[in-house]
């Protein structure tokens, strides 16, 4: 149905509004006229379509206030697809100023972020919100660089602000987590200044978390939104299942297959290119160890982990995407070493990639 529409505008609106497509805009409707809507999200859970129901309430709210501008229907539909078009976009400058910031490279950085426009799951995923979870990645990257290299308060401020925003999209986001701490321990690691280091991750540390928890404080205090009760909510998945499986078993998707056949898909939804650029990179870094090659290495250590987590099965190639950014580091690296002519023989194959699987999608109506 969605296929035989086109590319037209319309097939945005249809997109947004299908009941199983995003679901966010679904429930964004039903739940307009709920009084104290974000103090009740916990007990209203149970009762969202397939998408919302283990979510945190920062997707519906955005669709919400699309609704309310333009009014229910076609013209709030396509309004909200184009921010998600416009904030997806801003995933590419994002990954240079992340790329530029760990590195020092601007070279890495132009090349990784020409790698993510021509991301087939990024390219092709519009309108999912999946697409806006890179941002938060390179956003909380980036300002958590800055908090370590600069000993900027701002800047962890900043990290603290930018987490509190992301979990109330999605707390998959917390997965970095290993790479952020990595990258702390890659900080301290030297034993010049080890102390004074210590002691400065120590004020940053605190005060992100003292952001973190002060902005669900003040929500709570305001609104009444619980966030802990909607993590347990989330982490608990009952809603409508049956209580002797868990989620994922009753969609099919056993543990051992999925730790299989996810990086698969994320391989094919990432164009297998920026893949095997990650790869050759990965050698050349174990080889040489030189450089920034341990945070490469641990840029692709976070990706191989996800799969063993199991919290996600499935879909890889959308729900992966926060993801991106961390492949595209050592991928750019590695393609910023190469002549012009290879770079753009390169870029040329991953566009025909895109293309490819562009051609061959299908929909379900």
């Amino acid at each position: 149905l969605l296929q035989a529409e086109g590319l037209t505008p319309r097939l945005l609106s249809l997109a947004i509004q299908h009941e199983y497509q995003t679901s966010y805009y679904t429930d964004a409707l039903h739940l307009r006229e709920v009084p104290r809507l974000l103090a009740e999200y916990p007990g209203l859970m149970d009762t969202l379509h397939l998408h919302s129901e283990n979510k945190p309430a920062g997707p519906i709210l955005f669709f919400m206030a699309f609704i309310e501008l333009f009014g229910p229907g076609d013209a709030s539909a396509y309004a909200s697809a184009c921010c998600i078009a416009v904030l997806a976009a801003l995933v590419v400058p994002a990954t240079f100023h992340m790329v530029r910031a760990l590195t020092q490279s601007r070279e890495a950085a132009f090349c990784a972020a020409a790698l993510t426009v021509l991301c087939p799951a990024l390219a092709l995923g519009l309108p999912g919100m999946d697409q806006l979870t890179p941002l938060f990645t390179c956003l909380l990257i980036s300002t958590w660089t800055c908090a370590l290299r600069m000993d900027s308060r701002s800047a962890a401020i900043g990290f603290g602000a930018s987490l509190a925003v992301a979990l109330f999209f999605s707390p998959l986001i917390l997965v970095i987590g290993f790479f952020l701490f990595g990258l702390t321990v890659l900080h301290v690691a030297p034993r010049a200044q080890r102390e004074v280091r210590l002691r400065a991750v120590a004020r940053q540390v605190a005060l992100a978390m003292l952001t973190l928890v002060g902005l669900y404080v003040a929500a709570f205090a305001l609104t009444g939104y619980d966030a802990i009760a909607v993590f347990r909510e989330i982490l608990g998945s009952k809603h409508d299942w049956d209580a002797n499986l868990t989620r994922q078993e009753i969609l099919g998707r056993p543990y051992w297959k999925a730790v299989i056949s996810d990086p698969w898909e994320f391989a094919l939804g990432t164009g297998w290119l920026i893949g095997l650029l990650a790869l050759f990179r990965l050698r050349d870094a174990l080889r040489t160890r030189t450089g920034t090659w341990l945070i490469e290495v641990l840029a692709l250590l976070q990706i191989a982990i996800m799969p063993q987590l199991g919290f996600v099965r499935g879909e890889s190639a959308r729900l992966w995407l926060f993801l991106v950014p961390l492949l595209v580091l050592p991928a750019g690296m590695e393609l910023a070493q190469w002549t012009a002519r290879r770079r753009a023989l390169a870029l040329a194959c991953l566009l025909c990639v895109l293309v490819t699987i562009f051609l061959n999608m299908r929909f379900k109506g």
